[in-house]
């Protein structure tokens, strides 16, 4: 089970050099390149190939022995492959469209699997687990929703766009969230005091509960009534108690956790993107600053890669470090890392007021930019290259 883990590895860095390739397009563009097709590929082998496939199998490790995993799981890399060559040809084509089908429907039956493999078992890290898979099932309706618009030519709609946000939406605040919390309780359940544990049963519930109606916040750039506004602000703001709640156990774990420093490091920046996640997130349900983040698409990016890279992908890698599936070797690429990462946020955030308050002009901008995603892949291909793998 634990060399599988380099497949993950390998499609992240996959991703960085396609995220490397799209910053490349926007200084000097290659003829006969379709931006948003490679986009497509970027985010699909980002979330499938990466995260996806990381977290299937460190759920599958920690909870259950799936009959027949190894199957799925192969199938589900091919339809990663699939799309991986299908939609920087085609964009959302026949074979990326069945590809993605495939992937979908295989992940169902892996989830169905999981359940009926712990139906008999019962802990809040198993709990956040399904909570985990439950809104990955739920995302997958949005993708479904926006092949039936544009088959029916009504991809002009603000419905197609909110289809993809509730796509993101709940892989990002669903999938993606949960996943992590359940493999970090899965880490500390057993260190947790009674007060501590009935906190975080408590926080838990929280922030399942409140993941649905913020998707709300999502549709804000579309103008609805206020009261979208509302409930989105206070779903919110239950989230951001329920990660607060976390604090304590997260402290007590860095401070008590066996890792090397790198690890703790990973994790300290993980758990701080996520709490930033969650004001910001706060923040969007004011009118004006909704309006303002559709206006600026570098901003929603810079917000996507917080979570993406910043909250989710140093979580996982510091999770493999601290379960010894893999150790890392150098700490030139995790600050490499590090510093592509942020410099690349800042750059993206700061994008809106360029010429303005900062007067960087608009080529050596771009290249800025470039530069520091150079810096996050090369970070990122030196740690998979530079890591030694547990061989069981």
């Amino acid at each position: 089970m634990e060399k599988l883990f380099k497949i993950p590895l390998v499609f992240l860095f996959i991703a960085s050099c396609i995220g490397l390739f799209l910053r490349y397009q926007l200084i000097s563009p290659v003829n006969g390149v379709v931006y948003s097709y490679v986009l497509h590929a970027h985010s699909h082998v980002m979330f499938l190939g990466w995260v996806f496939n990381v977290l299937i199998l460190a759920l599958t490790m920690e909870f259950a022995e799936i009959k027949g995993f190894k199957v799925l799981f192969w199938l589900l890399q091919f339809c990663v492959l699939g799309m991986l060559i299908s939609f920087p040809l085609q964009g959302y084509g026949a074979f990326s469209i069945t590809f993605s089908t495939l992937h979908t429907f295989t992940a169902f039956v892996f989830i169905i699997q999981f359940f009926r493999t712990i139906k008999t078992n019962s802990t809040l890290a198993l709990t956040l687990a399904k909570a985990a898979l439950l809104y990955f099932a739920l995302s997958s309706m949005g993708p479904f929703f926006l092949g039936y618009l544009k088959a029916n030519a009504l991809d002009h709609l603000d419905l197609y766009r909110n289809s993809i946000y509730f796509y993101l939406h709940f892989q990002y605040n669903g999938f993606f969230l949960f996943g992590v919390l359940s493999l970090f309780l899965k880490l500390t359940e057993d260190s947790l005091s009674e007060k501590e544990n009935r906190r975080a049963t408590q926080a838990s519930f929280i922030l399942i509960a409140s993941c649905l109606p913020t998707f709300f916040l999502s549709i804000l750039w579309s103008g609805p009534a206020i009261i979208f506004n509302i409930i989105g602000f206070v779903s919110a703001f239950a989230q951001l108690i329920g990660l607060f709640i976390f604090i304590r156990p997260i402290n007590r774990f860095l401070a008590n956790a066996q890792g090397s420093r790198q690890e703790k490091l990973l994790f300290s920046i993980s758990f701080s993107a996520l709490i930033l996640k969650s004001i910001l997130q706060l923040m969007s349900a004011h009118p004006s600053i909704a309006v303002f983040a559709n206006e600026f698409r570098s901003v929603v990016i810079a917000y996507l890669h917080l979570i993406l890279l910043g909250g989710i992908s140093l979580f996982l890698i510091a999770w493999l470090g601290r379960k010894r599936i893999i150790e890392l070797q150098s700490s030139w690429a995790i600050s490499l890392v590090l510093i592509g990462f942020i410099a690349s946020e800042i750059m993206l955030v700061i994008s809106p007021w360029n010429g303005t308050w900062f007067h960087i002009p608009v080529p050596v901008f771009g290249y800025l930019l470039f530069l520091f995603s150079v810096v996050l892949a090369f970070g990122i291909g030196l740690v998979i290259s530079t890591t030694k793998y547990r061989s069981v």
